[in-house]
């Protein structure tokens, strides 16, 4: 048996960063706890800002600093993301939640032999997780709790190596030197140097943090830390005896005893007899130890994927504009993806809920809701966020938008199409659809159609509009057509050669003179005709018409038309109707 264990140090920092707009990304992020800070990214851990500080402390010493509110949901709602793109790769996955264990374990070892070893399941793995923007610390053990250890000892050593001393600290746990309250010499020095290395660090990185002011970068960093493998039980056991008891969640309670008898690994814990431990701290951190080394079973439930997808997101500011909320959107549109993905379907549709703010005076809708619908179920992350994008800038907003959800419950269960070395007829019509989507997507909903023959000899009236959806390349162009009548498949065939495709709103009147008709001063040269349409006498549209395709002096060729009784009915003699592309 193998464990993965994802561990995201960073998980609630990156929550809210990945719905900021790319302008503010470059700024300083921390949470909020009340009024101190619960935790800081690296650019303000560098600037000298460490979790405590008092929020008007941290603006004085870091005055373009963004502060956000600390949002357990957000959270579990980014951890689930992961754990749904994890599902890919295994059906065993496990949620490990906490204030500083965001951990999602995979069971692994089925499926290293589909996936060609853990090394490229470990890469397809992280090209997976990339679009939901997370810091991942990463090891495998044979036990979920030892490789969820080794997986937060790794983000503690990458974060103390990154410079962030504040940041290792704060999740180092209860039973660190500096939180602990010891008052002894050795931890004043300690902690003197360690203040000392903190303003080194910052002083040096203050001019690159200066240039970086002055040109903002809009991506985020996403860092993936290799974290010690364990094969067997054995090389768990010497590995997890170099991890500190903070890691342990069972020794919070015991952190004064555990650092006053002089103890601050797990492998000095597991020297001491078990009967004497047992009594002085109970069974539940033998247990714990216990389960991380493989010597107790270690039952987790594994996550169970909901049969439709609804996600929520409040957005860090209000927004005013629909441009605005794309931040945000796209944040959600990643997780709808990951949850289709482990699903293994593709999407038909979903639904954008933008929430706005109450107002007092004017009556505004509670929410704007906004449907993206594919012409062809599809997983392509850069089309749907192409077609969300487009249409998000076509909405205008009734009132600020606080918070978004995003619904999908259209999905389809169909393989993934193949992809081809030879484009083809499938291809192109994928290709068509497409092109479609976007354009409806940018134009509106009635601002693409096509044009459908009708049985009807008049050419005014062989034609209809029909709505996107009912062209060909669209989904349901898939499906079987009904069986028409003989009548109406006729009227189905291609228009004749010698019709033009552009016709004129309106027949337009013509000069006549010698019998033939001009145009622009110039006569017409009639070159074949006349095709006579002689129809529509059931209603008030009578058609009596000779028609002549015709040649102007520029040598264009234009389509003409003269009533067959003319002085009967007091129209003008010649009319031109269509041009020949």
């Amino acid at each position: 048996m193998l464990w993965l264990a994802l561990h995201l140090p960073r998980l609630s920092l990156e929550a809210l960063a990945v719905t900021l707009p790319a302008a503010e990304r470059a700024r300083p992020l921390v949470l909020l706890d009340g009024h101190r800070l619960a935790a800081v990214d690296t650019a303000a851990a560098r600037r000298g800002l460490r979790p405590g500080l008092k929020r008007a402390t941290a603006l004085a010493l870091v005055p373009d600093l963004l502060p956000g509110q600390a949002d357990p949901a957000r959270d579990a709602a980014a951890l689930r993301a992961v754990a749904h793109v994890a599902l890919a790769f295994t059906p065993q996955v496990v949620l490990d939640e906490g204030p500083d264990t965001a951990t999602v374990l995979l069971e692994v070892q089925p499926s290293l032999r589909l996936f060609g070893g853990l090394a490229a399941l470990q890469a397809r793995l992280w090209d997976a997780l990339a679009p939901l923007g997370h810091s991942i610390s990463l090891a495998a053990a044979p036990t979920p709790l030892g490789a969820a250890l080794l997986a937060r000892w790794a983000a503690l050593h990458s974060a103390a190596d990154d410079g962030c001393a504040a940041v290792a600290r704060a999740h180092a746990g209860p039973l660190s030197a500096r939180d602990s309250g010891r008052d002894s010499d050795h931890d004043r020095d300690r902690d003197r140097d360690r203040d000392r290395d903190r303003d080194r660090d910052r002083d040096r990185d203050r001019d690159r943090d200066r240039d970086r002011d002055h040109n903002p970068t809009p991506d985020l960093t996403h860092d993936l830390v290799h974290g010690p493998h364990a094969h067997s039980l054995r090389a768990l056991a010497q590995r997890l005896d170099a991890l500190p008891l903070s890691l342990l969640s069972a020794a919070a309670p015991h952190a004064e005893a555990l650092l006053a008898m002089g103890l601050h690994t797990l492998g000095a814990l597991r020297a001491l007899p078990r009967d004497g431990l047992a009594r002085r701290c109970g069974p539940a951190l033998l247990d714990e130890i216990d389960r991380a080394c493989g010597r107790r079973p270690d039952l987790r439930q594994p996550l169970v994927l909901p049969p439709a997808f609804d996600a929520a997101l409040e957005l860090h500011t209000r927004a005013d504009r629909s441009d605005q909320v794309l931040a945000g959107a796209e944040a959600l549109l990643a997780q709808l993806l990951a949850w289709a993905r482990a699903r293994q379907v593709r999407l038909r549709a979903f639904t954008l809920q933008m929430r706005h703010e109450a107002r007092h005076r004017g009556a505004a809708p509670p929410a704007t809701e906004l449907r993206v619908e594919m012409a062809a179920p599809s997983l392509d992350p850069a089309h749907l966020r192409l077609l969300l994008r487009e249409r998000l800038g076509r909405c205008a907003l009734v009132a600020p938008t606080l918070s978004l959800a995003l619904h999908c419950h259209e999905v389809v269960a169909a393989p993934a199409p193949n992809g081809e070395l030879f484009p083809s007829r499938q291809a192109t019509q994928d290709g068509l659809a497409r092109l479609l989507e976007r354009l409806g997507a940018r134009l509106g909903e009635g601002g693409v159609y096509g044009l459908q023959a009708v049985a009807d000899h008049r050419p005014e009236h062989a034609s209809r509009r029909v709505p996107a959806q009912a062209l060909p390349g669209r989904a349901q162009a898939s499906a079987p057509r009904p069986a028409l009548p003989p009548a109406e498949a006729g009227a189905l065939d291609p228009l004749p050669l010698a019709h033009p495709a552009w016709l004129l709103p309106e027949p337009q009147p013509l000069a006549a003179r010698d019998g033939l008709p001009w145009l622009h001063g110039q006569a017409l040269q009639l070159l074949t005709g006349p095709e006579r349409i002689e129809t529509g006498w059931w209603d008030e549209d009578a058609a009596q018409r000779d028609y002549y395709i015709a040649a102007a002096a520029d040598g264009a060729l234009v389509w003409v038309w003269r009533g067959r009784l003319p002085e009967a009915t007091g129209e003008a003699e010649w009319f031109l109707h269509g041009l020949f592309g």
